[in-house]
């Protein structure tokens, strides 16, 4: 909206900010359901673009700060970096902390979506590590230096920092002092936005078809499928393959089910004003997945490493690896107690500041609920499903080396068994699904 020429968002805009909202999360949906391979290229593409976006920024700031007339005219904010008055008026009560470790855990996020598509990679176990501490490196040296950037043009008392609330757009104001700069950084940024939606899509499909492949989801033997996409059939109708090619596949069930809960995100923050909504929704995600998923993911690490007895042995060491994890599960924990205060500036104030919390409590609790049901069930039938899941491994092509294996197949089956006496004996009922998986993606053969 503001790249259209709207300067503040208003309720007379909301509708127009819904139907861009339903419409982008629809065009990533179907980017993915009609083409595997394409939907991939184009989250490159955007990954490079948000790359160049940083960089721009950086030389920008810098040249700012070399005294380099970009047309601004705006002297550089060469206060932001003096010690003795960068921390004036400080906000020291412990819920706007909170609040603000919060938002920097949601700025630095994304890291962690490579490790949902592990299948999706031709050899993950060879090529994952390396290239996600190069990502995590590069991400990390980009963002302080944007920050520096930033600190090189924009005075820390700007009123205009409130008002549009996007330090890009004020950034771009201060350097060009037109409005032409700010509504093209505007523009940009959500073309940057619309690539997050697009990889954000792609792993969350992939998490939801794992989830379901373990038998937790209803109907989970449909959003654990995946199908062959338009594109694919049309290289099997045109014969386009070479020998050793998969057909084009993606989970269209799982990525229907992401559009779903997307799509029912927007409508139940409707009511609310634009720029409340979208605090409300980044508020949400960063409690659930951020806080309540690092918590718990960092409590399971020390609880492993405190078990040796679970004979869970990583091949890679770091000295003092259980220190990371419990100072990271600590802070998480702080940062979630801490929210159920009340700030004295509240992000939204719309919304009581327990709300958001609140409901990213309940999330996990709905997860255990049906876990519960599950189990209840199973004992009230006197069955238990079982899952087993039978990869298949082969050698990479063209290499000599026993270790250096590929992932091609796995064989997912639930079983209801009746359980007599303690013992699981023959099954009722036997459903499987057998999947593979190359560079052109896992399908259901």
């Amino acid at each position: 909206m503001k790249a259209s020429g709207s300067e503040k968002p208003t309720d007379e805009d909301k509708g127009a900010i819904i139907a861009i909202a339903s419409a982008a999360i629809t065009a990533c949906v179907l980017v993915h359901l009609l083409s595997r391979r394409g939907g991939i290229i184009i989250n490159n593409f955007f990954a490079v673009l948000k790359v160049v976006i940083l960089l721009v920024i950086i030389i920008l700031g810098f040249m700012r700060a070399g005294e380099a007339d970009l047309g601004g005219g705006s002297p550089k904010a060469t206060d932001n970096f003096k010690l003795d008055n960068s921390f004036e008026d400080p906000v020291n009560d412990v819920p706007s902390i909170a609040n603000s470790f919060l938002f920097v855990l949601y700025t630095y996020s994304g890291w962690e979506q490579p490790f949902h598509v592990f299948a999706e990679a031709r050899t993950p176990r060879k090529k994952f590590p390396k290239y996600t501490l190069i990502a995590i490196a590069m991400t990390t040296v980009l963002y302080l230096l944007v920050n520096v950037a930033y600190f090189c043009v924009i005075p820390r008392d700007l009123g205009e920092i409130a008002i549009q609330r996007n330090m890009g757009v004020v950034f771009f104001g201060r350097v060009f002092a037109n409005d032409i700069a700010k509504r093209t950084m505007a523009g940009v940024i959500a073309i940057s936005i619309f690539g997050n939606i697009l990889v954000m899509t792609f792993t969350a499909s992939r998490v939801k078809q794992g989830i379901a492949k373990e038998g937790i989801l209803h109907f989970s033997l449909v959003f654990a499928t995946s199908n062959t996409t338009p594109l694919g059939r049309w290289q099997n109708r045109n014969k386009t393959m070479v020998e050793g090619e998969y057909l084009d596949q993606t989970p269209m069930a799982a990525l229907c089910l992401h559009w779903f809960s997307s799509v029912l995100l927007v409508a139940v923050t409707a009511k609310l004003t634009p720029t409340a909504a979208y605090s409300a929704l980044i508020s949400l995600y960063s409690f659930t997945f951020l806080l309540i998923a690092g918590f718990f993911t960092a409590a399971g690490l020390i609880y492993l490493h405190l078990r040796p007895s679970l004979k869970w042995s990583p091949t890679f060491k770091s000295p003092g690896d259980w220190v990371y994890a419990a100072i990271y599960c600590a802070s998480c924990l702080f940062g979630f107690i801490a929210c159920f205060l009340k700030p004295r500036s509240p992000q939204t104030p719309e919304i009581a500041w327990y709300v958001i919390p609140t409901i990213a409590l309940s999330a996990p609790l709905w997860g255990v609920l049906c876990y519960l049901g599950l189990r209840v069930y199973m004992g009230f039938k006197g069955e238990t499903l079982v899952v087993k899941r039978d990869p298949v491994i082969a050698q990479e092509e063209g290499s000599n080396e026993g270790n250096d294996m590929r992932w091609i197949t796995e064989i997912i089956t639930h079983e209801w068994h009746h359980d007599v006496a303690g013992s699981l004996h023959s099954p009722r009922a036997s459903l499987s699904l057998q999947e593979t998986s190359s560079p052109f993606g896992p399908g259901r053969v």
